[in-house]
């Protein structure tokens, strides 16, 4: 039979094992909601990149389309290159 003193050193171990399964789990917890909360900022900082982009390339539009159109007699002339290039940057913020 095991003696007191072995009772009380294996009580004593279940209960320290206890605590430690406790705090790990509460750290845990902290690292994930921590973890949880960078990625969410750190989607809406791309998302904000990608609005920016975006509004870089359509700014960008407007000036090409702008430049590159001539009137001529009421007419709006533009080239074949602007026309493509406009529409390369069309399907980038699409």
């Amino acid at each position: 039979m095991e003696s007191d003193e072995e009772n009380i050193v294996r009580k004593e171990n279940k209960t320290g094992l206890r605590e430690i399964k406790k705090e790990t789990k509460g750290l845990l917890q902290e690292v994930k909601e921590e973890n949880s909360g960078l990625l969410r900022k750190i989607k809406s900082e791309k998302l904000e990149e990608k609005s920016f982009i975006k509004y870089m390339i359509v700014s960008f539009v407007a000036v090409v389309e702008d430049f590159t159109r001539i009137e001529v007699d009421g007419l709006i002339l533009q080239t074949q290159n602007s026309r493509a290039m406009i529409r390369r940057a069309q399907k980038c913020t699409s």
